[in-house]
């Protein structure tokens, strides 16, 4: 089979996501983060955007290679007296695609 047969095949990034090869640094990750709750009665602040970063070591530790895997970014009401509301979001570090994986109620 010919090497261009196993390469990995990528899908064209949807409308509010990057392209591939985009620098995807935290203000990024929170305009992405923060397009999920375009649609909010009331406005959110980020309190936290932790880079999470996949390391690979050799089997004697003597070499290792840090692998960006994307951001959690956690989103909070600007107003403290607010019930709910924001979400914890996954953007990938590839594509800047935003994913909510818990929504604050």
């Amino acid at each position: 089979m010919p090497a261009a047969a196993h390469s990995r095949i990528q899908l064209p990034p949807v409308s509010w996501c990057v392209a591939v090869g985009t620098k995807v640094d935290s203000a990024l990750a929170v305009t992405q983060a923060r397009s999920l709750f375009a649609s909010s009665d009331f406005p959110l602040k980020p309190q936290s955007a932790e880079r999470v970063v996949a390391r690979v070591m050799s089997q004697d530790s003597s070499v290792s290679v840090d692998l960006p895997e994307g951001w959690l970014v956690r989103l909070i009401p600007e107003n403290p007296n607010t019930l709910g509301g924001g979400g914890l979001i996954w953007v990938d570090g590839e594509t800047a695609c935003p994913v909510l994986l818990r929504h604050y109620e």
